[in-house]
């Protein structure tokens, strides 16, 4: 306690130097502090709520470069920890802004400093980004690249990729909009061109190790899911035989990067543009898994092997006869793991499972389901967002291995993710939701029973595309085989008017979905649907996806019609009697046998 004390007054004393007239106290005090948060969270911490940041701030404007120089290796302290605090009282201030115009400097010393903890900074996930892209920052950090000593120049490249290297975007898909706004000014400043010598560089080779690092992570910016860059860095040979070779560089790091580029580019479907094959880029990547040092080498490899498997059942089948899933779960099951380490773990076990039943079965035989669920309900979005992302790409398993899935009970995690502040975990949850709900009963009665579909019906008319969509495909999964019960509590909570109201949304796809739920509807309950939506309201609206639909529409519209006539007489002729019949038969003709099948079963 004597010493906890002392070493508050010691902190507090410090920081009440730091308004000192006496120059050389104030730079003591400023040392001290600089020092003492030096790999301390605790003190850190402490500095931060005795209110040493705004004091800092207004030290940054003293003109004395030592006293300058040093107040910036301070912040740069302060950032680099776990503090919220610090960081949140620093994005507030005009500390970043007044930092950028630092890199500026006459003095190298304090434009590498100040490169320093910029760096540290804008590698926060939250950290605010938009200020590099700037066109006066954009170019001065690209100056700093052609015209400054190499160590300098590969802390510039480093705060131009940092936007990437953080995965901010991996949280909020809005974000992935405004990546495509940075790769387009970042390419346009001549980055790339840039950072081409580091990657080149002849110095020493500890530093050219870290320069090429840095202008692999511009390039793997650059190449991120963007098929013009791609185009245009496909041109440069150069880049392409040195990506060759980096990846089997014997630095974990340089080997990661350049695998991680050439996934980007491969993922382009660019022909000529990496000779080294797909498998072989994963087979790196594998081999990195058992990399533990240093420790965010460990953290990034299952975000870039998740990527790399995007869409690709070779890869992952190659993934999944590995010992990859065995060291992802041991990751998820090591308490000190970190949460990076946990969201990327997750990451690529959904992308693992995206397709294979072996890679499914592989995974729940390991009983590591309920660690995953657990995770549903993590303070942080990033894994929530992630253990959502396994769960819907576990949950497209066949009905045996869902099973399991009703066993834990899941449903009530997900309808509760359906109310999460983020949006992309909320298009996920429901996107899970379609698959569990399919087939099983209890899953369903759990629906009704804790406001699911009230939940459900509710945010299919969300301002968010992705959200209606996956909305209205868990309602038709809902009703698909449903009884009566079932479909009356559907349509209560969705009212008729929200339901027609549907059949107008501007995107086709959900058009197409809202055919196939009426579809359902009409299945075996015809008689009970038209009583409670109006036969010429439904032929109305029926009518009207006859204009200009594309066969998609046109076949679910044929098949909810089908399903229409097995009910009664009255409905029969009614349906004889309107517009409906005569393009019935006009659909005979079509060229679509997507269409033309329907038609027979509707004659």
């Amino acid at each position: 306690d004597v010493q906890k004390w002392m070493g508050g007054e010691l902190a507090e004393s410090s920081v009440n130097a730091l308004g000192s007239d006496d120059r050389d106290q104030c730079l003591k005090a400023v040392r001290s502090i600089k020092n003492a948060t030096i790999g301390s969270n605790s003190k850190k911490r402490l500095y931060t709520n005795l209110g040493v940041i705004p004091k800092l701030e207004r030290l940054l404007s003293s003109g004395d470069e030592e006293l300058i120089t040093q107040v910036v290796a301070t912040l740069g302290s302060l950032i680099n920890g776990t503090n919220p605090d610090s960081l949140k009282q620093i994005i507030e201030s005009q500390i970043p802004i007044v930092l950028i115009q630092l890199l500026n400097h006459k003095s190298l010393k304090m434009v590498e400093a100040t490169a320093r903890t910029l760096k540290i900074f804008f590698r926060k996930p939250n950290a605010p980004h938009q200020l590099i892209f700037e066109e006066r920052t954009l170019s001065g950090l690209v100056n700093l690249i052609k015209y400054t000593p190499e160590n300098i120049a590969e802390l510039a490249a480093t705060i131009l990729a940092s936007f990437y290297t953080s995965r901010s975007y991996l949280e909020k898909s809005e974000l992935l909009d405004r990546m495509r706004t940075y790769q387009t000014s970042l390419w346009a400043s001549g980055a790339f061109e840039a950072s081409m010598k580091l990657l080149f560089s002849n110095q020493t080779k500890v530093i050219n190790a870290k320069s090429q690092e840095s202008a692999l992570r511009i390039v793997g910016f650059l190449s991120f899911m963007n098929l013009d860059i791609c185009k245009s860095i496909a041109h440069h040979a150069k880049i392409l035989d040195a990506l060759n070779k980096l990846i089997r560089d014997s630095s974990p790091i340089i080997k990661l990067l350049a695998a991680s580029c050439i996934a980007n580019l491969s993922r382009c479907k660019i022909d000529t543009i990496v000779p080294l094959s797909d498998s072989a880029t994963v087979a790196v990547v594998l081999k990195l898994l058992h990399t533990s040092d240093p420790e965010w080498i460990r953290e990034e490899v299952p975000a870039a092997l998740a990527h790399i498997l995007i869409e690709n059942e070779d890869l992952q089948r190659m993934v999944v006869d590995s010992d990859a899933i065995t060291i992802l779960i041991s990751n998820l099951r090591d308490e000190s793991a970190s949460p990076s380490l946990i969201q990327s773990s997750l990451k690529a076990l959904a992308a693992i499972t995206e397709l294979l039943e072996d890679g499914r079965r592989k995974v729940i035989d390991t009983g590591i389901l309920p660690t995953i669920a657990s995770f549903l309900e993590n303070t942080s979005i990033g894994i929530r967002l992630a253990a959502c992302d396994c769960i819907r790409s576990l949950s497209r398993s066949v009905k045996a291995l869902r099973t399991a899935l009703v066993d834990l009970e899941i449903t009530p995690s997900l309808f509760k993710l359906l109310d999460d502040e983020s949006v992309d975990i909320q298009t996920i949850a429901l996107a899970a939701l379609c698959n569990v709900i399919l087939d099983f009963s209890p899953m369903k009665k759990m629906a009704l029973e804790n406001s699911g579909i009230k939940l459900i019906c509710y945010k299919t008319s969300n301002s968010n595309v992705t959200i209606r969509m996956n909305a209205v495909w868990a309602l038709k999964n809902l009703v698909f085989m449903a009884d009566e019960e079932t479909k009356e509590s559907v349509l209560k909570e969705l009212t008729p008017d929200g339901f027609f109201r549907l059949f107008k949304d501007p995107s086709e796809k959900i058009v197409i979905l809202v055919a196939k739920l009426f579809r359902n509807m009409a299945f075996k309950h015809a008689d009970w649907l038209v009583q409670r939506l109006d036969v010429s309201s439904i032929i109305q609206q029926l009518d009207s996806l006859f204009l200009e639909s594309s066969p998609e529409i046109l076949s679910e519209v044929l098949h909810a019609i089908n399903n229409l006539t097995t009910g009664s007489d009255d409905t029969k002729t009614a349906i004889m009697n309107s517009p409906l019949i005569g393009k019935v038969i006009l659909c005979a003709s079509h060229p679509s046998a997507k269409v033309k099948i329907p038609i027979i079963w509707c004659i």
